[in-house]
């Protein structure tokens, strides 16, 4: 069998030099230019690549979705490319479109390079699989995944980029699973391929441009890719090929949803009352550290709310896995008030208010009493920290002084307690160092100074200040800690912990009847650590947990969910 590994790096090189471009319109002031789903950028991209690989064999055929063939010798494999799969998304400024070059050899995908080149920050990933070398390959390096032979409870499926606004029919059709919504169906090929999702599917009659690629990493995977009717892609000699419909996981499952009624996902009337968050044109993030630093607070906030909520009392076990807890959605109403209406008081107070209101499973006295506007005035429930991470991100960049006060005057909406609003400024005042690159040692440095020069209570600057030990058991045998105990165990974990999970477990131990401690201790380290330091599976479950009426055992309003948490960290770096 001919190996055309030697060309892999070429093809690469290609994807990379596309990605370039297309990244660089996308961050145009006013966003890519185009409409609909055509982009000038797609056109240049795509001269880019065919320059780049036809130098290299220049008999060889060549197809591309925006400039067309160029005809090779006859029986030469082709080169098959979409130099912006997923290009709607992308000029609407939504991040996961994807650069897919393909060859294709006697009617098979023998090589396969798809590039998302911003996704999910500027860094991009590299996925590639190629005749002549074994199995998928992601930024270099070999990946191991096993695609399951059917789907549970906890498998995800990734659907189309509108997928999100037909949650109920894409669930209904992936059932057992739950669905996760990316642009572009040659990286959600990619995504399946290396094990990061379990299936993937196509209901908009892609062509050999969008899927070649994809098709290849699959087949490396061990998986299959098959049309509406359960058969393979086929490509003519000059590499064309379509299918209504696409559907790929291991062979069992793609079979198994290519039975599925799909028409009801393809003609469901869109939820577009569902909120939500799109990043505006030109409004994405440049920076990838702060990105991922931002995205592993948000995301760590919440998956440490779900493990939280998953370990407490028994009606709670009804919860889907990923499903977040009060801590978790009180931080979700505050990012979505200030994304949706601003960030005054008023509104935030009036967001606050409807989540008491919302039958929540795990009500919160403080807040109960704050929407009958009779708040409690000397509680100290880790609770009053809950909004800390939302609006940590909106105010990452402003002066200190603004940010505190912001915090301070959040805080005492629910908790008047001065001790209270004095622990969430200086936690909001060591996330901010975080955010911005600074080390766990210098966020406490930072920390520490502030609640000395601020006249903070002295509850508050012991907690600091012995931040390097744990808790003791005296303080930690409560059930819910108090804003002290909760601060001196974030600071803790933030500085002796390495491990996201093993962080979130012990602050889990000590906070048994509350998610307050396991989100924040969360949050510090998903700062700390990046998006990537927390266990894909994990960010996966809490991204595709949808609780929904009649699917649920657990039901909460959409506002709730945190399904868009990606994007509503991205786009709380940029409100103002």
């Amino acid at each position: 069998m001919k190996s055309f590994a030697p060309y892999l790096d070429l093809a690469i090189q290609a994807a990379r030099a596309a990605g370039d471009l297309l990244r660089a319109d996308f961050h145009r002031p006013l966003g890519p230019r185009g409409e609909h789903d055509k982009a000038p950028a797609d056109t240049e991209a795509e001269q880019v690549i065919r320059g780049i690989l036809l130098a290299r064999e220049g008999d060889w055929g060549f197809l591309g979705e925006e400039t067309g063939r160029v005809p090779g010798a006859p029986g030469a494999p082709v080169w098959v490319i979409d130099p912006n799969d997923g290009t709607r998304d992308y000029i609407r400024g939504r991040r996961g479109s994807s650069v897919s070059i393909a060859l294709v050899f006697e009617r098979r995908p023998v090589l396969g390079v798809v590039h998302p080149f911003g996704y999910p920050d500027d860094e991009g990933a590299i996925y590639s699989a190629v005749q002549g070398r074994e199995g998928v390959w992601k930024n270099g390096a070999p990946v191991a995944a096993k695609l399951p032979e059917k789907l549970s409870e906890t498998d995800v499926v990734l659907v189309s980029g509108g997928g999100d606004r037909a949650a109920r029919s894409n669930l209904q059709c992936t059932k057992p699973a739950r669905v996760m919504s990316i642009p572009s169906i040659a990286h959600r090929l990619a995504k399946v391929a290396a094990g990061e999702a379990a299936a993937t599917t196509s209901l908009y009659s892609p062509k050999s441009w969008d899927f070649a690629a994809g098709h290849c990493l699959i087949l490396a995977g061990g998986g299959a890719v098959v049309d509406q009717n359960g058969a393979d892609p086929v490509y003519d000699d000059e590499a064309n090929g379509s299918t209504p419909r696409l559907f790929a996981g291991s062979r069992a499952v793609a079979l198994e949803l290519s039975t599925r009624d799909w028409d009801l996902a393809f003609r469901s009337e869109r939820e577009t009352t569902m909120p939500i968050v799109r990043l505006t044109k030109g409004g994405g993030i440049k920076d990838p550290a702060l990105l991922s630093r931002a995205q592993g607070a948000l995301l760590g906030h919440l998956v440490g709310s779900a493990l939280g909520s998953a370990h407490r009392t028994p009606v709670n076990h009804r919860h889907a896995a990923g499903q977040i807890g009060s801590s978790g959605e009180i931080a979700i109403a505050c990012a979505r008030s200030i994304l949706d209406l601003g960030s005054d008081n008023k509104s935030l107070r009036a967001a606050y208010a409807t989540w008491a209101n919302s039958s929540p499973s795990e009500p919160d006295r403080a807040l109960d009493a704050a929407a009958a506007r009779q708040p409690l005035a000397g509680s100290l429930s880790s609770t009053a920290l809950s909004r800390l991470t939302p609006l940590t991100l909106w105010g990452h960049a402003a002066d200190p002084s603004l940010l505190v006060a912001k915090i301070r005057a959040d805080t005492e909406m629910t908790h008047p307690a001065p001790t209270a609003a004095d622990a969430a400024a200086v936690l909001a005042i060591a996330l901010r160092s975080l955010l911005q690159g600074t080390s766990a040692s210098g966020a406490i440095e930072s920390a520490h100074d502030f609640a000395r020069r601020s006249g903070c209570a002295a509850p508050v600057i012991e907690a600091v200040a012995g931040s390097h030990n744990p808790v003791s058991a005296a303080r930690a045998a409560v059930d819910a800690p108090d804003v002290t105990n909760a601060l001196h165990t974030i600071l803790f974990h933030l500085a002796k912990t390495d491990s996201f999970e093993d962080a979130v477990a012990q602050a889990i131990a000590l906070s048994p009847a509350s998610d307050a401690l396991p989100a924040l201790v969360g949050a510090f380290l998903g700062a700390r650590l990046g998006r990537e330091g927390i266990p894909e599976k994990l960010r996966a479950e809490v991204l595709s947990c949808r609780p929904m009426e009649g699917l649920s055992l657990s039901a909460r309003p959409a506002t709730y969910w945190a399904t868009d948490a990606m994007a509503m960290a991205e786009a709380l770096l940029t409100a103002r």
